[in-house]
């Protein structure tokens, strides 16, 4: 399982992200700009601080795929995510969200195979 307190602080996430693994579930934890959704835009401008139609938040976006590739090489259409707070909580929630997603199919993850150059199948 992900220890929370193994992350970098909040200020490492508006430079890089952070890639890591459990068994076979590889994950990435990334600042990203989204979208407000059409609730949050009548929120925002019900406390008077409308907001402009390009004009996107920021959030933490935690992505997580199946073994053994890198981000960088894995089959993108395999990977899913969930965005939370660009906020120090919110790298708590993603670590949840990842522990989570491994412990839903934990039997998955452990059968994938490692994969290193010399091994090629």
């Amino acid at each position: 399982m992900i220890d929370k307190n193994s992350f970098m602080p909040l200020n490492f996430f508006k430079k890089t992200d952070y890639y890591g693994s459990l068994s076979g579930l590889r994950y990435r934890i990334g600042k990203t700009a989204v979208p407000y959704t059409d609730e949050e835009r009548a929120e925002r401008e019900k406390k008077g601080e409308p907001v402009g139609e390009d004009e996107q938040k920021t959030v933490l976006r935690a992505i997580v795929w199946e073994g053994p590739f890198s981000y960088g090489k894995h089959d993108a259409g395999t990977e899913y995510h969930k965005d939370f707070p660009f906020a120090e909580d919110g790298i708590d929630m993603a670590a949840d969200w990842i522990n989570s997603e491994y412990e839903r199919d934990a039997d998955r993850w452990q059968r994938v195979p490692f994969w290193t150059p010399g091994n090629r199948g």
